[in-house]
């Protein structure tokens, strides 16, 4: 997804995968994802369909 810098309005290409924060959700099928760096500096801030997104687990879960 083509995107530019939030800072230097540089352009960069954001690859499946790259981890972001949705921040607002708008309806049903979009959302706003804040894509940041390792230092949580927002570099993207960008519309996002909710079709293009994957739920990310950070702890497994607890079988019963």
């Amino acid at each position: 997804m083509p995107a530019q810098d939030f800072e230097t309005n540089r352009s960069f290409v954001l690859k499946r995968g790259q981890v972001g924060t949705i921040v607002m959700i708008y309806d049903e099928q979009n959302c706003e994802v804040d894509f940041a760096d390792a230092q949580g500096r927002t570099r993207a801030l960008l519309p996002v369909p909710t079709e293009k997104l994957m739920r990310l687990h950070h702890m497994a879960e607890v079988a019963a």
